[in-house]
């Protein structure tokens, strides 16, 4: 029996431009789900636990504490920053959406047993051209864009190292990792919203797929050179599944499919 003190977590993650946001923005249209800014800090956070776990297991603080007081710390310092924001707001179920969330899945299924998690997956041809969109953006701000939005390589590396953590953690526990396909989500989002409710057992909610009616509370820094407020209170049909690969080159689409080493048949690939 979950405890009535605890709100139910939600893990959202993705490789950038995947989609991550557009499935954030659905969860949060739903009356029991607050699901708003990225916390940033999980991946960090997910990161430095194992590293004290390694140490446990080594020797070196095992007189200290051991992987039981390790992960209990963790786990209770989270789900109280982040029941306390659900409660706050009238919510039962807290989403946190931080792309990389997804390269720490392994760990967070370990640490937060009663979780679920969400991958988002998209077509990578569409997922560079919009990594290409945000180095333009950050150029013409006068900033440097993410290394990852570089080039097309570095971007098509990132896809492929994001999809590997992310399908080993699905392969692993695959009744908590619910795939997302953002192609999925825009062509039929009624479907995709009572897919997601059924998840996460849920009452069903036809209205969520109104996004553009609901609340979304996004950090400024969130913003500026990823998306635009109008991005951000766009209805979910309008904003449209990209044309696969019509923003790159066929140079380019060749560059992503030779990058690209993992296959997996929810993803509508190359």
């Amino acid at each position: 029996m979950s405890d009535p003190f605890q709100a139910k977590l939600v893990f959202v993650g993705g490789s950038p431009r995947s989609g991550t946001t557009l499935v954030q923005r659905l969860l949060g249209a739903h009356s029991q789900v607050y699901a708003g800014p990225e916390f940033d800090y999980m991946p960090a956070l997910a990161a430095l636990r194992d590293k004290m776990v390694t140490s446990v297991e080594n020797g070196c603080i095992s007189a200290i504490a051991d992987k039981n007081i390790v992960d209990d710390l963790f786990r209770v310092f989270v789900q109280t920053i982040f029941s306390a924001k659900a409660f706050s707001a009238g919510k039962s179920v807290f989403s946190e959406k931080t792309p990389s969330n997804l390269l720490h899945f392994r760990t967070l299924l370990d640490l937060f047993p009663d979780a679920r998690f969400m991958m988002v997956v998209r077509h990578p041809y569409d997922i560079v051209a919009s990594m290409k969109e945000v180095a333009r953006k950050h150029r013409q701000m006068g900033k440097r864009p993410p290394a990852f939005c570089s080039d097309v390589q570095m971007s098509a590396r990132e896809v492929d190292r994001y999809w590997h953590a992310g399908f080993e953690a699905a392969l692993a526990c695959p009744g908590r990792v619910h795939i997302v396909n953002y192609e999925d989500v825009v062509e039929a989002p009624g479907k995709a919203a009572l897919d997601m409710c059924r998840f996460l057992e849920l009452p069903e909610e036809p209205d969520m797929i109104r996004i553009d009616q609901a609340d979304f509370e996004a950090t400024q820094t969130g913003v500026s050179g990823w998306y635009t407020q109008e991005q951000l209170q766009t209805p979910i049909r309008q904003q449209g599944a990209d044309g696969v690969g019509q923003r790159l080159s066929p140079a380019e689409r060749a560059v992503v499919a030779n990058t690209i080493t993992v296959s997996h048949p929810a993803i509508k690939l190359i």
